[in-house]
C-alpha cells in the first residue's frame, strides 16, 4: 500500500505518522513510498491506541517502539500462511495480539513478560489476575483496515 492512502484522512499528527514508519518502521515517508503489510499494521496499531483516552502519548510510543520487532515477527508468520489476508481465510489465522491489564501493563504475542506502562520497565508476572484485561487482534485489525482502504486507493487513483 502507498504511504498516501496509508495516511489518508489519518486522525494522528504528521509528527506521529512519522514517529510510527520513519522512526520505529524505517519506511521513508514520502507519499509515492510502497509500505508493507507489517509496517500498515504498526500504523493501524497506533491510530487505535491514539483512539485510547486512557493511554498517553508517551506510553502509546513505548509499546509501540517494545512491541515492533516481537510484532513484526508474528505478522510475518500470519502472511506466509495467508499472504493476502483474505476476507474470509480457508482456515483460522493465527492470532497477533495486544494486552492491556489494569492500564499498568502490557503484553503482546512473541514477547515474554510484561511491560510495566509507568516506567518502561520489564515486569515478570502479576501477583494476582487483572481486573480488567483488553486484548486487540492485530490480524483483524489489518484485514479490516484493508478493506477500509481499498476505496481510498481507487480515490486515490492509485
Amino acid at each position: 500500500m502507498r504511504l498516501k492512502a496509508l495516511t489518508h484522512k489519518s486522525q494522528l499528527s504528521v509528527l506521529q505518522q512519522k514517529y510510527v514508519l520513519s522512526d520505529v518502521c524505517k519506511v521513508i515517508y514520502d507519499p509515492e513510498t510502497e509500505v508493507s503489510l507489517a509496517a500498515c499494521m504498526q500504523f493501524w496499531f497506533a491510530e487505535l491506541l491514539h483512539a485510547m483516552c486512557w493511554l498517553p502519548l508517551d506510553q502509546q510510543q513505548l509499546v509501540i517502539s517494545q512491541s515492533y520487532h516481537e510484532l513484526g515477527i508474528e505478522f510475518n508468520k500470519v502472511l506466509k500462511e495467508n499472504p493476502n489476508l483474505n476476507l474470509v481465510p480457508s482456515k483460522p489465522d493465527p492470532i497477533v495480539q495486544v494486552v492491556f491489564m489494569d492500564t499498568k501493563y502490557a503484553l503482546w504475542t512473541g514477547h515474554e513478560g510484561l511491560l510495566e506502562l509507568a516506567t518502561g520497565e520489564p515486569f515478570s508476572k502479576l501477583t494476582s489476575p487483572p481486573v480488567e484485561s483488553v486484548a486487540y487482534n492485530l490480524v483483524e485489525l489489518v484485514r479490516r483496515e484493508l478493506h477500509r482502504c481499498r476505496p481510498i486507493e481507487h480515490e486515490l487513483g492509485l
